[in-house]
Parts: structure tokens; sequence; C-alpha cells
């Protein structure tokens, strides 16, 4: 099972960083974290530094350096809030959504690929396994998640 695991998480991450590769080789500067990151930005829509690191489970100081980092090369940027001057919040800039979209694309083709190589019972199934394998991981890590 171990093996098989590995394998999967690798078959995963392979596709991934093969696509990216393949679409835009300036996103292979940035880090797992960064992409978390990013990942993080847009789930949230224009988050506050304190709401990406409550998301995250980092603190504030980490994500401050984090999103330093993203500003420079330049997935994000720090702006006002239109609705409280006080308040400062995280967007992908156009590098950014490009790098979002290339994710959703490269998810999408290898759900693609799990479903023509399983069964519609199978691929229900596997849908169905790893629901509930996030669920228990997230009760497990008082993450409250939310599968898809």
């Amino acid at each position: 099972m171990n093996d098989t695991l590995l394998q999967f998480i690798e078959t995963l991450d392979t596709s991934m960083k093969q696509y990216l590769a393949v679409h835009n080789a300036a996103f292979s500067e940035l880090t797992l974290h960064q992409m978390q990151y990013l990942e993080a930005i847009a789930t949230l829509n224009d988050p506050t530094i304190s709401e990406i690191a409550d998301h995250m489970g980092f603190s504030k100081p980490s994500v401050t350096v984090a999103m330093k980092k993203l500003v420079k090369l330049g997935y994000a940027r720090k702006q006002r809030s239109q609705e409280d001057q006080r308040m400062v919040i995280v967007q992908l800039t156009e590098s950014g959504e490009k790098f979002k979209n290339a994710k959703q694309q490269t998810l999408a083709a290898y759900e693609d690929f799990i479903i023509t190589s399983l069964t519609q019972q199978e691929s229900e199934q596997f849908e169905a396994i790893l629901n509930k394998l996030v669920m228990a991981f997230d009760e497990q890590n008082h993450l409250g998640g939310n599968p898809q």
C-alpha cells in the first residue's frame, strides 16, 4: 500500500510538473510552498495576510515574507482594500492567474485520465474513498476542510 500510494502521488506530481513545463517554463521558479500560497490567494479571493495565515496554518510573519517573494516574482500584488483603506489585501497578478488556470487545466486533464482509466463504478468508488480520506485527514489535523 505504501509503495502504491507513493507512486500515485508521484504520478500526480509528475503530471503537474510536465504540464507547467510545457505551458510556461517560468512556473518552474515556484516552490511547492509558493504554489500553495497562490492557491490560497485564489481560493480566498482578495485575502489579507492574516486570512492567508489562518487558512494555511502559518504565522503572519512567515506569510508576509512569502508574499513579498511572490510580489517580487510577479505572481501577486498587495493593495489597500477599497472597502477599508486600513486593510491590505493580496491579489493574483496576470502571471498568478495564468498559474491558477494552468493548475486547473492540469487537474482537469488528470481527472480525465482517471475517468478514462476506470469504469464508472470504479471512478465513483475512487472519488468516495478520496473524500473519506480527506475528511479523516482534516478531522485528525483539525483543518475542517471541504472535500470537493
